[in-house]
């Protein structure tokens, strides 16, 4: 660690000292003092044996709670805890909490099996010798590791005895390193030095004060651990300035989430149960925490000392967890209040530890094997000696641990690894008659030889190397943990019931009576007087017992029936308890993918806190029965034994009131939480057993958690200087220089990258020579629209000085609100295609149809990712995987620039569902938004594009246009973006956009037909009053005026020939662009259609006889195409969804149209039914046909439009118009029944997908103007189908990561995070092994291919020109972030070439599409396979081919949140070349 970076002590070396050394004597000087006091004025002295190491078996459940709480906060569980928070976020706390209470539950089970079968033992080793009956020479021995004599039931030379036992000073040992580490870090105090005076003070109260001592320390350090966590509480909740409350802690969460997310976390957050590390460190916590229990003589021992009718209770009641952070809240007052409470439990540890190893070598060495007539007062002699020599052996321990470095964290994993064989053979040792000796031996040895193979052989597989490390990482212990506990319990009961013994307890529950009564008379014949001190003189109980006349101390046997009550209930409560904290609470959580909102987090915390409140009331009781006088009860308005019995129901309640209010708060609290359970386990059991209803009832809509605020960007004063063009230098026939109106050919582009820098430069100096003479307003001007309807254009910048602005007009898919204009494919077939081909061609077409029309930027493409499957814009962009979006919007943006219009790259970003979005918040963190939803920006900005548009949504509580960081700090500098940034229209909302990089405001106003703006004159009082500086209003011009200059469009660019609102407008010139442009149209639609099933050739159709067309979508719109306003509605055949992102047909062929005029060429008859609701007629009607055609659709669109109820997403993922019906109707009477779907997105097809009388399925999409030539073109066999699903067809809409979350009043925010991360889509069905209906990629053909000849080589360089940042990648090292850092030509250059060959093994011609995925490593957090290169490939019969596809840098990386740069993962990356993401033909190894 660096001194930058180092913890510095906040207190000095002094305080260290003294707490050690003087709080150390001063607290065993008061513990002495009690214990001279309890001697004095009570029945119990430590001078008897019986006193000293069992405390007489009197002690109640509350010291016994107390003991508990101070057993498990002990200094390694203070560090480890607020480790595992920091490492995990919320779930960590949950899970070790959860490891806590089902270790101490399930061991109280067990403890009340001693109390009733072995009250009278001293240790656990006393029991056990007693019931196996083992003789001098053998003996049933304790395990070594960290714990004290840890029972590993296995049987060796009692000689052994010793050398085992010496290593049971580990468990103190690790509290002390623990202990001594802390102090070190608060102070500075010598570790070593603390290691060995910790246990000098402790030694001295427990020679004096035997076990009861230890009791009373542990109720001294619970007061002080409460004390800490309401101070921490009021600290962190109320007066800390870094946070205050529960709401701030919130959002420092939650940035923190996307500052450094956690890996394996939803969206990376810490506000998450989503953890899949986190539920990995649950499992090896629980494993680690039965051994450390089970195995622990200090539980044990405290067990045996509690009063046999309250043991239960005792141990259900605690497990709680330290506060953490205490220095960054409190500061020197955290520092000494920490140092408290970690010297208060290494403290109470090791007291109970020296009582525990004492009691240990008196009675089941001392006296079983050397004197076995020892005296009470021998044993306890014995004792004090061992406990002098203990305490100087657990320093010397602390200190060879600490010389050896071992990590507490690395002892806490390993701990289960080794002890959990030992755990039910012991547990059984003391509850189960039937157990037998070679049962407790053969579980064992298996069970610790099982564990050890499967620590070795899962740490080998899962992290790649066996070393010290990696063997103590979570799940090299969880598979060693596990095996161990499940072998040794399945071999020691197989092996027992094999010869099953019938041990009745009998010689156990003797124990008691037998050791009494030797003690009284062993005591009074060492003593040789008859004045002996009784050891139960009529003192005070302050147990409240009633103490026999004569005062002996003789104990009667325990009611062996109310025992039996108790276990049971202990055994019902315990089991529940913990299905409640392992399942009930968490689980739905965790399969829902939930990301605590901020109502809900604060609901968290409001729990926590009353569950630290109800304990710490109970245990108000418990100090008042134990430490009130027995006079007193008589005064008091309420008996103490009422007191008693509400304290007991009390502590038997405070856990399951945490479990029902918390259950009780989400059912009736929180419409999430009915989510929650809803899909984390209803939609499951339904889809498992009984799909249909799954999909009828787990609908894929999700209620709305909200945000409590937007953060708008506050700016004070300051100086702007612009962010320079990227300075890559040109490299010939890779990085060649050129302009947007010459760029590469598409079939170059996984090749060759055009380098516009000079482009730019150029645009650049000639935009701030014009704007040079321009008023301030005229230059605000040129950032501000002139208002809806305020121009002939849809976004209008008005013309100033000699330059005559711009005009900006829809759509994506063609030119918007005009006549005489292409309806072209939409974007989602245009990805469909995989073809760069007709993608770089769409985008000329469109560019030149727009510039025919004199529009300078033309909106679009449209490039959100499809996050949810039910978005309603999703068919205007590139479907489900960003590098298939990126590589469609490069090619489109390309070709539209190459025309001379301006490209506008939309939305920026996370514009992924249209319910409310204008108020809904994109909670995303760092790496998914780099890896997934910026990477199609990323590469416009390298196709060069002039302008991105800033979307409606918020992007973590921030307005997208008002987000600094996604646009100056990601947009500009990170991917050198030279062009400038407009609003969605009315996506503005402050001034102050204009200092978070917003450059154009669209259409002007603040809110259509206002008449104010943000920018405008509101801009120019913010540069006049000196809040933002002049060069930034030069900068946004220039911006602006550069893109206009960098296509060309100051040299003979047409004038405005439209009038986008008002049709009839003279100045409509009514100018015809279209050419020729329908065939491209036709031609991707075709290459678009995507075949999913064709059962025995049942396509191409071969000439039918007759031939009949079903469903409303084979015809023609009853009122043509154009029947609704911007496509709002349904009739006839889909072929464009509805919205701005639409354009006028200027015809459009139907289906039926275009199979009639292909049908006649066979002579066959054409008929048709077009309703969809009349089943009967359309059952009758498909009778005795060769084909029964029929045609089905499912649409959506944009917000502002609602249809059949669903507001621009669709409400479900059903077909649409009874399609599903009218289809196994269709199927139920025509045995060749083929489906054509024409739909925006998936649909779930599962009531008839698998129906044996539909032979074929052609998905269709939405593929404009042309669309039934070109489905009949696929039917007829004209074209070979070669299209390929853009994404995912699920079988339950429950499948999909990501759901449509709906709701949300009038000012609400919604929360919509991105829980699923980087596993969208395919990635996710991949990484949750979900098997898909059609997985992405998919798509079949009429012939067949094969592949073969797999080549890969790395690509030579002659040039330099980055070798230092290459080779830094190679190490795994980040680039620095600079400007243009992101789109460095040294990154995106080909770097690894892969060759191929494909060979068309069928009769008929056709287009094959090969994939590239690429394998990271499993250390890189990436989803199991990626698509990062494809390309298309036409061959004849028999015809084969050598393909070429390359890699480059960038591709292979993963983006690293710390170092904000692109790194290798380290490992090694494989690459597979298939058909789809799921069918692979060959694969390799990238030699990079």
């Amino acid at each position: 660690m660096s001194d930058e970076t180092a913890f510095k002590p906040l207190l000095d070396q002094s305080v260290g000292y003294g707490v050690v050394v003087g709080v150390g004597f001063f607290f065993a000087g008061l513990m002495m003092l009690l214990t001279l006091l309890q001697s004095k004025f009570s029945r119990f002295s430590p001078s008897s044996s019986e006193e000293f190491s069992a405390a007489s078996r009197s002690v109640k459940p509350g010291l016994v709670c107390c003991g508990i709480v101070s057993a498990w906060t002990w200094s390694a569980t203070l560090l480890q805890s607020s480790t595992a928070a920091y490492t995990f976020g919320l779930s960590g706390p949950w899970w070790y909490g959860v490891g806590g209470t089902i270790q101490l539950a399930f061991f109280a089970i067990v403890a009340a099996k001693v109390k009733m079968n072995a009250n009278g033992a001293h240790t656990f080793l006393e029991a056990c010798d007693t019931s196996f009956e083992v003789n001098e020479n053998t003996e049933l021995v304790f395990r070594s590791s960290r714990q004290d004599l840890e029972p590993g039931p296995i049987f060796c030379l009692h000689s052994m005895a010793s050398f085992v036992i010496s290593w049971s000073a580990g468990h103190f040992c690790v509290r002390a390193v623990g202990g001594a580490a802390t102090v070190n870090a608060l102070t500075g105090m010598n570790i070593v030095a603390a290691c060995f005076l910790l246990p000098i003070g402790i030694a001295v109260y427990v020679i004096f004060g035997g076990l009861r001592a230890t009791f009373i320390c542990d109720w001294v350090h619970t007061i002080i651990l409460f004390v800490v966590i309401y101070l921490f509480l009021g600290r962190t909740y109320g007066t800390s300035p870094e946070i205050g409350s529960i709401g701030r802690l919130y959002e420092l969460l939650v940035q923190a989430g996307v500052d450094t997310p956690v890996t394996g976390n939803q969206a990376g957050s810490y506000l998450t149960m989503k953890s899949n590390q986190g539920l990995v460190f649950g499992a090896a916590t629980m494993l680690t925490g039965f051994s450390g229990v089970f195995c622990d003589q200090g539980y044990w021992q405290r067990a045996i000392a509690s009063a046999p009718q309250s043991t239960t209770k005792a141990y259900t009641s605690a497990g709680l967890a330290a506060p953490a952070a205490a220095v960054v809240l409190m500061g020197r007052g955290g520092a000494v209040a920490i140092l408290l409470v970690v010297f208060m439990a290494v403290t109470s540890a090791a007291s109970a530890e020296l009582i525990a190893v004492s009691s240990l070598f008196s009675y089941d060495i001392y006296r079983t094997y050397l004197n076995p007539k020892a005296s009470g007062a021998q044993i306890v002699r014995i004792s004090h000696y061992f406990i002098c020599f203990w305490a100087v052996w657990m320093g010397a321990w602390a200190t060879i641990l600490h010389k050896a470095s071992i990590d507490l964290g690395w002892l806490f994993y390993v701990q289960g690894v080794v002890l959990s064989p030992a755990v039910v053979p012991i547990g059984l040792t003391v509850t189960w008659a039937k157990l037998t000796r070679a049962g407790v031996f053969m579980g064992s040895i298996v069970g610790a030889v099982m564990g050890m193979l499967a620590w070795m052989i899962g740490c080998w597989k899962i992290y790649g190397e066996i070393n010290i490390t990696n063997l103590a990482l979570p799940y090299s212990a969880v598979c060693s943990g596990l095996t161990g506990l499940l072998f040794s319990g399945v071999f020691t009961v197989l092996v027992s019931l094999a010869k099953p013994d019938k041990y009745d307890f009998q010689d156990t529950r003797a124990i008691a009576i037998y050791a009494a009564s030797e003690e009284s008379l062993s005591d009074k014949v060492e003593e040789g007087s008859d004045d002996v001190v009784n050891e139960s003189s009529e003192k005070v109980d302050v147990d409240v017992q009633e103490v026999p006349s004569d005062g002996s101390v003789h104990q009667e046997p325990p009611d062996l029936d109310s025992l039996q009550k108790i276990y049971k209930k202990a055994t019902v409560y315990s089991i529940l308890l913990a299905l409640a904290v392992t399942i009930v609470v968490p689980l739905p959580m965790f399969f829902a993918h939930y990301v605590f909102s901020r109502a809900f987090y604060t609901f968290w915390v409001a729990c926590s806190i009353q569950r630290v409140t109800s304990i710490q009331l109970s245990r108000g009781f418990v100090h008042y029965q134990q430490f009130g006088h027995r006079d007193n009860r008589h005064h008091s308005i309420i008996s103490f034994r009422d007191i008693c019995t509400f304290r007991d129901s009390f502590v038997w309640t405070q856990d399951w009131y945490f479990v029902v209010i918390f259950v009780v708060g989400l059912s009736i609290g929180s419409k999430r939480a009915k989510q929650l359970l809803h899909f984390g386990f209803r939609c499951p059991i339904l889809d498992a057993f009984n799909p249909r209803t799954a999909h009828e009832h787990c609908t894929s809509v999700i209620g709305p958690a909200t945000e409590t605020g937007i953060i708008f960007p506050t700016i004070t004063p300051e100086s702007f200087s612009p962010f320079p063009v990227p300075s890559d230098t040109p490299i010939a026939n890779i990085f060649p220089e050129t302009n947007p109106l010459n760029p590469p050919s598409s079939a170059d582009s996984d090749k060759v990258i055009p380098d516009f820098g000079q482009a730019w430069r150029t645009a650049h100096s000639k935009a701030k020579a014009r704007i040079s003479s321009w008023t301030l307003e005229q230059k605000v001007n040129a950032s501000t629209g002139v208002g809806w309807e305020g121009g002939v254009c849809v976004g209008n910048i008005p013309t100033i000085a000699d330059w005559q602005g711009l005009c900006l007009e829809d759509s994506p898919l063609g030119v918007r609100d005009t006549d005489f204009v292409t309806a072209f494919p939409t974007g989602i077939n245009t990805a469909a295609t995989f073809n760069r081909t007709l993608m770089r061609i769409r985008g000329q077409f469109m560019g030149a149809e727009h510039k025919g029309k004199g529009v300078n930027v033309a909106l679009g493409p449209m490039m959100n990712m499809g996050r949810i499957a039910q978005g309603g814009r999703n068919w205007e962009g590139f479907g489900a995987d960003p590098f298939l979006t990126g590589e469609t919007a490069y090619e489109t943006i390309l070709g539209m620039q190459s025309s001379g219009v301006q490209a506008c790259a939309k939305h920026f970003i996370n514009n992924e569902q249209e319910h409310k979005r204008t108020q809904a918040s994109a909670n995303v963190d760092d790496r998914t938004q780099h890896e997934i939803y910026a990477h199609p920006f990323l590469r416009s900005v390298q196709a060069g594009v002039a302008s991105v548009m800033c979307s409606y949504n918020l992007i973590n509580d921030t307005f997208a246009c008002d987000n600094d960081k996604m646009v100056n700090d990601v947009l500009k500098r990170e991917f050198g973006f030279q062009g400038y940034v407009m609003s969605d229209w009315s996506a503005q909302h402050t001034t102050e956009s204009a200092m978070t990089g917003l450059d154009m405001t669209m259409p002007g106003d603040i809110t259509f037909n206002s008449g104010t703006s943000y920018f405008g004159q509101n801009l120019t009082d913010y540069v006049l009053n000196g809040t933002i500086p002049q060069s930034r209003i030069d900068d946004m011009a220039t911006r602006v005026l550069a893109g206009w200059y960098l296509l060309g469009q100051d040299t003979n660019y047409p004038a405005v020939s439209l009038n986008a609102f008002q049709s009839l407008d003279p100045a409509n010139l009514h100018v015809d662009v279209q050419e020729d442009h329908f065939t491209v149209v036709r031609e991707i639609g075709a290459a678009s259609a995507v075949l999913l099933k064709n059962t025995n050739n049942a396509l191409p159709l071969q000439k039918p006889k007759s031939v009949i067309l079903v469903g409303n979508d084979a015809g023609p719109a009853k009122d043509g195409p154009n029947e609704f306003s911007d496509r709002g509605g349904v009739d006839g055949i889909l072929a464009m969804g509805w919205g701005s992102g639409t354009a006028q047909f200027p015809y459009l062929i139907s289906p039926l149209e275009a199979i009639q005029t292909r049908a006649r060429q066979d002579g066959a008859i054409v008929t048709w039914f077009l309703d969809n609701f009349n089943l009967g007629g359309a059952a009758s009607a498909v009778q005795e046909q060769d084909v029964a055609l029929v045609f089905v659709n499912a649409d959506s669109g944009e917000g502002y439009i609602t249809v059949d109820g669903n507001e621009g997403d669709r409400k479900n993922l059903t077909l649409w118009l009874n399609a599903d019906n009218l289809i196994q109707t269709v199927a139920a009477n025509n045995k060749n029944t083929i489906v054509v779907v024409n739909s925006v997105g998936p649909a779930i097809i599962e009531p008839w997908i698998d129906h044996p009388n539909v032979t074929a399925l052609v998905w269709a999409g939405l593929s404009g103007q042309e669309a039934g030539n070109s489905i009949t073109d696929i039917l007829y066999g004209a074209v070979n189908p070669s299209g390929r699903l853009p994404y995912t067809i699920a079988k339950s809409p429950a499948d999909y990561p990501a759901q449509l979350i709906t709701g949300g009043g009038a000012n609400d925010i919604l929360s919509i995070p991105y829980t699923e991360g980087l596993n969208i889509d395919y990635r996710h069905f991949d990484a949750a092994n979900i098997e898909p209906r059609f997985e992405f990629g998919f798509g079949l053909s009429y012939t067949t291919f094969k592949y073969s000849a797999l080549q890969i080589e790395q690509i030579q360089q002659f040039d330099r020109t980055s070798a230092d940042l290459e080779a830094k990648w190679a190490a795994g090292e980040a680039a620095p972030l600079s400007v243009g850092s992101s789109a460095a030509i040294w990154l995106h250059r080909p770097a690894v070439q892969v060759t191929f060959q494909v060979q068309n093994t069928g009769k008929v011609a056709g287009g094959e599409i090969p994939q590239l995925y690429v394998q990271h490593p499993s250390s890189a957090g990436e989803p199991p396979s990626v698509l990062k290169g494809f390309t298309d490939v036409l061959l004849q019969p028999g015809q084969l081919k050598t393909t070429t596809l390359t890699l480059s840098r960038y591709d292979l990386s993963i983006w690293d949140t710390v170092a904000q740069g692109w790194v290798r993962p380290k490992g090694t990356i494989k690459f597979m070349i298939g058909k789809s993401s799921r069918i692979f033909e060959l694969q390799g190894t990238v030699p990079l």
